[in-house]
């Protein structure tokens, strides 16, 4: 018999992982310069899942479907990235600020595509995980306990704050919006994967997009 995870429970997940990801960040450096960071990532993401899991009890879903909702969910995560990249041009171009184009592609170049930790965490763990704990455990308890309207702003809200550290408009608004989609997708189909793609085809854009603006750069 499964049981509702609580706020609570659900704003504790969340802040365990920034806590242990900032302790990881100071430990390691940031992106993953270490594999040893890469594994406490992973045990992070594990341990949370695994806590939630044994509260609740439930069963992530996943349900048979067409390719097409596969298809849709990938399609649907590398659209809202160019929703993201969009809205920060247009920051940019209204920035009264000293904020030119070369800024902005030196901006979205910090990444080196070369870390290879670095990939596989945000194309394969973070989609996972992140997905398993925030729409297949997190956002599927709150709907046994609130509306779905309520249950997608609480869910896509305590996702929004696993990701701070950014003042940038666009991501957040991006992140928040990411969040949203993916609850809606899973309430609809019933099956995380199509939400895992989803979340791949937003991380794979994000990655892509930062190689050629490292290429232009450099």
């Amino acid at each position: 018999m499964s049981r509702r995870i609580s706020i609570f429970e659900s704003f504790l997940a969340v802040l365990v992982i920034i806590l242990l990801k900032v302790g990881v960040a100071l430990g390691f450096g940031r992106y993953y310069s270490s594999p040893l960071s890469f594994l406490f990532d992973i045990l992070i993401y594990l341990s949370v899942f695994l806590f939630l899991k044994k509260r609740s009890n439930l069963k992530v879903n996943t349900n048979e479907v067409s390719w097409l909702p596969y298809l849709g969910g990938l399609m649907l995560g590398i659209s809202f990235y160019l929703f993201g990249e969009i809205i920060e041009f247009v920051e940019m171009v209204f920035n009264t600020d000293e904020y030119n184009l070369i800024s902005y592609i030196r901006g979205q170049s910090m990444i080196t595509p070369g870390l290879k930790t670095y990939i596989i965490s945000i194309l394969i763990v973070s989609p996972i995980f992140e997905e398993l704990i925030f729409r297949g455990l997190i956002f599927q308890s709150f709907t046994d306990r609130f509306s779905v309207v309520k249950s997608v702003l609480l869910s896509s809200l305590f996702f929004w704050i696993g990701h701070l550290g950014s003042d940038d408009v666009s991501e957040v608004v991006t992140i928040f919006l990411l969040s949203v989609g993916a609850c809606l997708l899973y309430f609809k189909t019933k099956n995380i994967y199509v939400c895992i793609l989803m979340h791949f085809g937003f991380n794979f854009s994000n990655y892509l997009f930062k190689y050629f603006y490292y290429t232009i750069v450099n």
